[in-house]
């Protein structure tokens, strides 16, 4: 900023007297500092990918500095935010064994049946 004076001249000189400087007005810089200014942020983006499928991976997502803070003014928030994602159990699949071996028929001869087991 800046601030001023003024002074008027109150008597003219006389009876050979310095004459008075042409000067009556003076200004100066004040408050050279820089005004307060809050950091301001924009909007969240996206979330990034999910790190796993299921049970419980990571992810974030970041946001820009519209305007830095000045002076006195407030410090910015944090730009990068993660979070859990994808937190259900992993699906299991069925899992069998190997056959057994066949038993034994059940007849000599003839239409019979054997059966094998898991």
């Amino acid at each position: 900023g800046a601030k001023n004076r003024t002074r008027m001249m109150v008597g003219p000189p006389s009876a050979g007297g310095a004459p008075c400087p042409d000067t009556f007005f003076d200004s100066a810089t004040c408050n050279a500092y820089d005004c307060p200014q809050d950091c301001v942020v924009g909007d969240w983006g996206p979330w990034t990918e999910c790190s796993k499928s299921c049970e419980g991976g990571r992810h974030m997502r970041h946001r820009e500095i519209v305007v830095k803070p000045t002076g006195k003014g407030h410090s910015c928030p944090a730009q990068i935010e993660s979070g859990v994602c994808n937190d259900d159990p992993c699906a299991v699949d069925c899992v069998l064994a190997d056959w057994s071996e066949w038993t034994a028929c059940s007849a000599s001869c003839g239409p019979s049946t054997r059966s094998r087991r898991r």
